[in-house]
């Protein structure tokens, strides 16, 4: 009996044994399942873990995704209805789309917008040791874009605090909104203020000019290619190296023909396929004029044409993998034709909703605005000063509104055809005025001066642009950035 006792005492104690494993075992995994959701909260909360570091400043999951969404906006406004060309799919999540091989489409925004807060923050901690402090003007601005905001999210019954915290994350309340605002506009002033600083002489500007032709010169020239792609559709080796073959003999004949200009474009002519001799009986067809050496068909014809030792009347035959160029230079040189500085005032059509091009009606009108506008200036003391309050007061180009209406250094194949015709006619001097018509509306016109030659412009630019490009990188290395994946996790598009 005591036997059966024990026996019985022992089943039962593996029973109860097994049980209670098996509840710590539950115990454990509810603890973890409830450990796992509580992190993902936290992480996603972005409150307790920093997205990046800028130095020593800790920068939160909400200011990264207001730089990220910003960039995301941008690029997708900047293609609209192309985006599909670029491989991105709005409706689809950014992680599941493959931007490059090794990149998706949330690493590349990331990526632009952690670059973002790095200059940016940067550039304020510089801004500030300098004493700089924000604009009265983008303190209105941001004030304006602020109420334009809460007037949209109320529009959708939604309150501004809540549409902050939905689309950046809960710590994104209108103070930090404003605060993340003014700090990326004190960094861009004071960067205008960086870039606008730096100053070089005429000699500055011809020794770079000097030591960096290539980037600055254009040239004229004639080309004719000789295709050697083979006929039909699956060609097999034989009919892909007869058909390269042909078409190197053919461009060496012509080579070999060409005696002076002319000759070129009358072998031109004779090469063209029946379909394209119409187009080659024009003497223009194999002309380029004005390329710089970035716009050439590739690197080897570039080369050719951009070599120091090329001279007009030079020709040469170029391979290519699809054919072979005969070239003709006929000119190297730069662009020594002056810039121009105008003022303008935009009247732009009062077009019906939906509407792309105006009625006669609502030209006219414009055209009588315009009209109207340059006679109150033809009243009055008739300056650029007062031609510049009217463009305050009327203009409607919000690219020139801030500077009353003014652009400087315009070159030639910048603005459209009639603005520029304008601007660029011969016998154009200081204080001239007129109505120019444009698909934009019309333009009272103001002729401040002529500018600088347009090859000097563009040299410092360069040079300007190199010049800032080594300060921000400079202050950037003052304040390294560092990554936190964590942090990062709650970095994304709202949803």
């Amino acid at each position: 009996m005591s036997s059966s006792k024990k026996k019985n005492n022992a089943k039962g104690g593996l029973s109860d044994r097994f049980y209670t494993i098996i509840a710590i075992v539950i115990v454990v995994v509810l603890a973890a399942s409830l450990i796992t959701a509580v992190s993902q909260n936290i992480v996603k909360s972005g409150r307790f873990f920093p997205a990046v570091k800028v130095g020593d400043d800790k920068v939160y999951p909400h200011e990264v995704n207001f730089y990220y969404i910003n960039s995301y906006m941008n690029f997708v406004q900047s293609y609209g209805d192309y985006l599909s060309w670029v491989g991105l799919d709005p409706s689809l999540p950014l992680k599941a789309q493959k931007h490059s091989e090794d990149k998706t489409w949330h690493d590349y925004f990331l990526e632009a917008a952690t670059n973002s807060v790095h200059e940016i923050k940067a550039l304020y901690r510089e801004a500030t040791l300098a004493g700089n402090t924000i604009s009265e003007e983008h303190v209105q601005q941001i004030d304006s874009d602020i109420a334009s905001l809460e007037a949209s999210v109320e529009a959708q019954n939604m309150s501004l605090d809540y549409y902050l915290s939905s689309t950046y994350g809960k710590q994104m309340t209108l103070d930090e909104y404003k605060r993340i605002m003014t700090e990326s506009y004190i960094a861009q002033e004071y960067s205008l203020q960086r870039y606008n600083g730096f100053e070089y002489s005429d000699d500055d500007i011809m020794d770079y000019y000097q030591s960096n032709k290539r980037n600055f010169d254009i040239v004229d020239y004639r080309s004719f290619f000789f295709s050697s792609a083979p006929e039909g559709t699956s060609p097999t080796q034989e009919e892909i190296d007869n058909a390269k073959t042909s078409a190197k003999s053919l461009a060496e004949i012509m080579l070999s023909a060409i005696t002076d200009e002319q000759s070129f474009i009358k072998l031109s002519l004779q090469n063209a396929t029946d379909e394209q001799k119409s187009l080659y009986e024009d003497e223009s067809y194999t002309l380029r004029e004005g390329v710089p050496y970035s716009s050439t068909p590739n690197v080897d014809v570039g080369d050719w044409l951009f070599d120091s030792s090329r001279a007009p009347g030079d020709t040469t035959m170029i391979e290519t993998d699809s054919g072979y160029y005969v070239l003709y230079m006929k000119a190297r040189y730069r662009n020594d034709y002056n810039t121009v500085n105008v003022r303008h005032i935009l009247i732009q059509f009062d077009l019906d909703e939906g509407a792309t091009e105006a009625t006669d009606e609502q030209k006219s009108a414009a055209k009588a605005s315009a009209e109207a506008i340059l006679s109150e200036w033809e009243s009055g003391d008739k300056t650029e000063s007062s031609f510049a309050e009217l463009a305050k007061e009327h203009s409607e180009d919000t690219g020139s509104i801030e500077n009353s209406g003014l652009y400087e250094n315009i070159s030639k194949g910048l603005m459209v055809k009639n603005f520029e015709d304008w601007c660029f006619d011969s016998s154009r001097s200081v204080g001239d005025t007129g109505i120019v018509e444009t698909e934009y509306g019309y333009h009272v016109m103001y002729f401040v001066s002529h500018g600088r030659p347009y090859w000097k412009v563009q040299v410092e630019t360069e040079v300007r642009n190199n010049d800032f490009t080594d300060f921000t990188d400079e202050t950037k290395d003052k304040y390294p950035l560092s990554r936190n994946s964590i942090g990062l996790m709650a970095v994304g598009l709202p949803g």
